[in-house]
């Protein structure tokens, strides 16, 4: 019995090292340089200091394209306050050709980049479509939201940000 209780003693300082040993995603700053659909590099460290929402997406999906006035009218009103939309687009075997005239067409005028899957998981795991992630101000993930995000839940997530 002895022996068994000085295995599982070391089998869980074995796993708590292994956990101190790797900082959590929200702990370490996201890193994801691409160009967007129009060509322009898109680099998040450039954006150190301010607040992105990052909406992983695809135009296939009912409820992403239902969210975009939502979040077209968000980024016009934020944009110059520090506060930054990007939208991740999960079109990159489906509809990427069709991608910028989909976009112009309903009006997006923030930041597209089409994205893999793996792409998008630099910013945490992504359940579905669509998923917003919150960068904080020090690059971090700050906050995640599966479903479609309405204008009102965007500013809440805002406010609760802005008061830290």
């Amino acid at each position: 019995m002895h022996v068994f209780k000085r295995w599982i003693s070391s089998l869980l300082l074995a796993v708590t090292m292994v956990g101190l040993a790797h900082a959590s995603p929200r702990d370490t700053p996201v890193t994801f340089e691409k160009a967007d659909i129009r060509g322009e590099m898109r680099d998040l460290a450039d954006l150190r200091g301010d607040l992105v929402f990052v909406n992983v997406w695809a135009s296939w999906c009912p409820s992403c394209v239902e969210e975009l006035p939502a979040l077209q009218a968000f980024h016009e009103a934020h944009r110059d306050e520090g506060v930054h939309v990007w939208g991740l687009s999960m079109d990159m075997f489906r509809d990427a050709r069709n991608l910028p005239s989909f976009i112009e067409r309903h009006g997006v005028t923030y930041p597209v980049i089409n994205v893999t899957p793996e792409e998008a998981s630099r910013f945490g795991y992504v359940e579905g479509v669509p998923m917003t992630f919150v960068i904080g101000r020090d690059g971090t993930v700050d906050g995640e939201y599966l479903g479609p995000v309405s204008r009102e839940v965007l500013e809440t997530m805002l406010k609760s940000r802005q008061l830290d």
